[in-house]
């Protein structure tokens, strides 16, 4: 089973609209082929939390239990992409969704949205 290794603190910054890491936590998971893999978010890495358009967001709130899934998610986009291809970040965050405990219909939303509409250096 993956697992966070510490919980997710984050500081708002008013200035930018964005979230800033208080402290560094990692995400590991074990792939198909048993490979152990461990993902480190450092502190002070900012992100917008779960990316969702205004319109969206009466279902899914920008905040939420899967606050760290989406850090992570991010931190793919913006920092892993040249490592990991888009639909190995999108199968993370689903995956990191369902160790944070988030509700089976709104972890399947928030996969297909980023699946479908998910944008960043995956697309090039």
């Amino acid at each position: 089973m993956s697992s966070f290794t510490a919980p997710l603190l984050v500081e708002y910054q008013h200035e930018i609209d964005k979230w800033a890491i208080d402290r560094s936590f990692a995400f590991w998971t074990i792939d198909e082929d048993g490979t152990r893999r461990t993902f480190t978010v450092p502190r002070k890495y900012l992100s917008d939390l779960a990316t969702v358009p205004w319109w969206a967001q009466w279902a899914v709130p920008k905040s939420g239990r899967y606050n760290q899934a989406a850090v992570l998610h991010d931190y793919f986009y913006t920092h892993l992409y040249n490592q990991y291809n888009k639909a190995y970040a999108d199968k993370i965050f689903l995956e990191a969704m369902t160790v944070l405990g988030v509700a089976k219909w709104r972890r399947y939303v928030m996969y297909n949205a980023v699946k479908i509409g998910g944008k960043g250096n995956y697309d090039g």
